[in-house]
């Protein structure tokens, strides 16, 4: 199933006055989306990403692209959150079969391609133990630095 196909499916009639009070008062009514989700057979993620403003172009085409290249990978969604002066959050939604290896495969298809186009691995949802892989792709000599801060703060607090 394709992207087209998807929306198709669905598509809700998005015209008329009451449109965004509709929007406005159901915006965090996750369940029917989760619902619709399902029924299509499918299981979803949301990654957020970090870049600047003159990165995020990049952020966003490498990523779709290399998502769309996994097996199994659906559809991608995306939206800007966060905005700053200097750039932006990027969150992405992946719709995907229901393959634990296509899971595994999208995360790192996901990562290697935000940092390959100059982005953050993550923003406000921080780094936590599925990211952490990477950490040391994106930051380089600086997770040193960090773990001796860390190690220090510990024998403080001791």
């Amino acid at each position: 199933m394709r992207l087209g196909e998807l929306l198709r499916i669905m598509v809700v009639n998005m015209t008329g006055e009451d449109y965004f009070e509709n929007w406005l008062s159901s915006r965090f009514n996750v369940e029917e989306e989760i619902d619709r989700v399902k029924k299509l057979g499918l299981w979803f993620d949301t990654i957020e990403v970090a870049g600047t403003w003159s990165r995020l172009p990049q952020i966003y085409a490498g990523f779709r692209d290399a998502l769309m290249r996994v097996e199994g990978v659906v559809a991608i969604m995306a939206h800007i959150s966060h905005l700053y002066l200097n750039g932006a959050c990027i969150y992405f939604t992946v719709l995907f079969k229901p393959i634990i290896e296509t899971y595994w495969k999208l995360w790192d298809a996901a990562m290697n391609a935000v940092l390959v186009n100059g982005g953050s691995i993550s923003h406000h949802h921080g780094i936590g133990m599925l990211r952490s892989k990477w950490v040391g792709k994106e930051l380089g000599d600086a997770v040193k630095i960090v773990k001796l801060i860390r190690m220090s703060w510990i024998q403080t607090v001791s």
